[in-house]
């Protein structure tokens, strides 16, 4: 992630490890075991620390020592333009039916701040979100335009003209919800990965003695595909392995015999 900068994945981990920190200091809470929490906690850091500039290393250096790759006549790295944030490029199937189109303004970026500090950027990212905008791949505008597009029956299609170029989807899983299928499904939507955040929560606080390891993992996958459904669309459980795993988890997220037979 830090070699290819994916700033959705990078969101996801931090909020999966955020969650394993809160859930080792609730359960040092509750049994009065602080010691094992913080050895946990900086045992946690000593690998990271110690494994990262490896990983770091390997990941940035090895496929150009042993990367041979077999190139084809006018062909292109997949996605190497980044039309999968802008548009998806030329037709490849025939449309039966006519893409709508937004236009909206773009947000000019203001040149009197010129402070380079962090807090400095941060002050000008926040200010018109222009910076905010360009960080997230247009994403910002993505979003105000399938916003102003959104009604309660849905949309035919997918897909959206912004600004003349075709944007593939909303890159945001509650947006895409409610622009393909209505307002009133991105609220159903809603009700689910709120319980299902909620229901994983409780699996793991009912199951972590018998098997610490899987009632975590249940919670991480729910916790790491909503995260990353804010900035992605992740809703098909065959074609995003994410999407698959979170679907599958429900098996054991509305299963009352697993809660029974473990009180």
């Amino acid at each position: 992630m830090s070699v290819s900068q994916a700033r959705t994945a990078m969101l996801a981990v931090s909020g999966i490890l955020i969650l394993w920190i809160i859930l080792r200091i609730c359960r040092g809470k509750a049994s009065h075991k602080w010691k094992e929490t913080i050895k946990g906690i900086v045992l946690l850091t000593v690998i990271t620390v110690v494994c990262y500039p490896v990983f770091f290393a390997g990941v940035r250096h090895l496929p150009n020592i042993v990367g041979h790759p077999i190139l084809f006549e006018e062909d292109v790295l997949y996605l190497s333009n980044g039309e999968k944030i802008e548009g998806i490029g030329e037709k490849i199937v025939a449309e039966s039916d006519a893409i709508e189109s937004v236009q909206i303004p773009e947000i000019k970026e203001k040149k009197e701040f010129k402070d380079n500090s962090i807090i400095g950027r941060l002050i000008a990212s926040l200010d018109g979100n222009s910076t905010l905008n360009k960080i997230s791949n247009g994403r910002i505008t993505i979003y105000k335009a399938y916003l102003k597009k959104l009604n309660w029956k849905g949309h035919r299609r997918i897909t959206l003209t912004v600004n003349g170029k075709k944007v593939a989807h909303a890159h945001n899983n509650w947006l895409q919800f409610a622009y393909t299928y209505g307002v009133p499904a991105m609220f159903l939507y809603l009700i689910i990965t709120i319980l299902s955040v909620i229901r994983s929560i409780q699996f793991y606080w009912t199951n972590r003695r018998r098997n610490a390891t899987y009632a975590f993992l249940i919670p991480a996958i729910c916790v790491g595909f909503v995260i990353a459904t804010m900035t992605e669309c992740l809703f098909l459980p065959f074609e995003v392995f994410p999407a698959f795993m979170y679907w599958f988890a429900f098996g054991d997220l509305f299963d009352n015999t697993l809660a029974e037979t473990a009180e």
